[in-house]
């Protein structure tokens, strides 16, 4: 039912969605969806929660202590990020055309999700420092808070971006430009 919700609110919006599509999709009944869902509002903000834990389980999944270098873990944390949102292209209809809307049925949610990447990416970034392959001079809650920002627009440029070839490409881009910049 999850799955159907998140299809049918990111193609339609929230306002065009219906509780009766939902459960068509499913392919199941109307009064099952109300039954374990309540309401079209509960089962919009079940599906942004469940968008953002998977997108955090694939960041944690991504930056693994294992990696070589703290630049091997920042690359696949961005990896990841953008391919995650690359396969999760209806995200980008559920928080930019409903966003007021998303803002007060899954507000917290969303705070807490947004909360997520600069808090990993900024331990990521302090172990790079105790490990001597990150700049000391910058604090790391600075350096990550711009690379959430960096990584956050690649994501919203990525769900918007069709096919599979130019969101791989722009990762690499992002990522070469991130972490070498573009100056000699």
């Amino acid at each position: 039912i999850l799955d159907a919700a998140e299809a049918e609110f990111g193609r339609r919006g929230f306002r065009s969605t219906t509780i009766g599509g939902v459960a068509a999709a499913a392919g199941v009944s109307r009064p099952l969806v109300y039954r374990y869902f309540g309401d079209k509002e509960t089962l919009y903000r079940l599906v942004v929660e469940r968008l953002l834990a998977s997108w955090h389980d694939a960041l944690v999944g991504a930056a693994t202590p294992a990696a070589p270098t703290t630049a091997h873990r920042l690359r696949a944390v961005m990896a990841a990020c953008l391919e995650w949102a690359g396969r999760h292209s209806m995200l980008r209809g559920l928080l930019l055309r409903d966003s007021d809307l998303t803002r007060r049925v899954a507000g917290t949610t969303l705070d807490e999700g947004r909360d997520r990447l600069p808090a990993l990416l900024e331990r990521v970034l302090a172990e790079g420092v105790d490990r001597g392959d990150v700049r000391a001079d910058l604090p790391p809650a600075e350096m990550a808070a711009v690379l959430t920002d960096v990584i956050v627009a690649g994501a919203v440029q990525t769900m918007a971006a069709e096919g599979a070839g130019r969101a791989t490409t722009r990762t690499e881009a992002m990522v070469e430009v991130v972490l070498h910049g573009v100056v000699l």
